[in-house]
């Protein structure tokens, strides 16, 4: 059924590329943010385990502003791994920048000066009456990636 959507749909788009209902809703194509890994750094350190956060600075090549909607990442100290998902519920401005805190709990009992690794992506919401249809019918929602390898802070 969803897949019947999917081609109603795009079939629809096709047919309706040179009308001016279809200009009206569309936009621009939309360069990836990219994503930088600032740090890793303990927040809160017990015997049991750290509470970890991960600084990761994005900048918007765009003109339009990009609301960001989820985050999937991983987050390995020494042997320790841990995989969360998120809302970062942040907008990143047309044009501009912001940084991002994504955090994570592992069973380190000294996580401080550990090697760890990161890696993930952050999920945003393009504008446009053409996005909210392909989300309606479950088309993913685009993404940009990053990584880290290096210690915690």
């Amino acid at each position: 059924m969803k897949q019947m959507k999917r081609i109603a749909l795009v079939s629809a788009l096709l047919l309706c590329g040179g009308c001016a209902v279809y200009e009206k809703m569309s936009t621009p194509p939309l360069d990836p943010p990219p994503a930088t890994v600032k740090a890793v750094r303990v927040i809160e350190q017990t015997e049991e385990g750290a509470q970890l956060e991960i600084v990761i600075d994005l900048k918007n090549p765009n003109t339009t502003a990009l609301p960001l909607v989820g985050a999937s990442y991983t987050l390995s100290v020494g042997g320790a791994s841990t995989s969360l998902s998120g809302r970062p519920n942040r907008t990143l401005p047309a044009s501009g920048a912001q940084t991002i805190y994504l955090r994570a709990a592992v069973p380190s009992a000294s996580a401080r000066g550990a090697s760890t690794h990161a890696s993930g992506t952050i999920s945003y919401e393009p504008p446009g009456e053409i996005r909210k249809l392909l989300t309606e019918s479950s088309v993913p929602l685009p993404s940009t990636s990053f990584q880290y390898t290096g210690t915690v802070q």
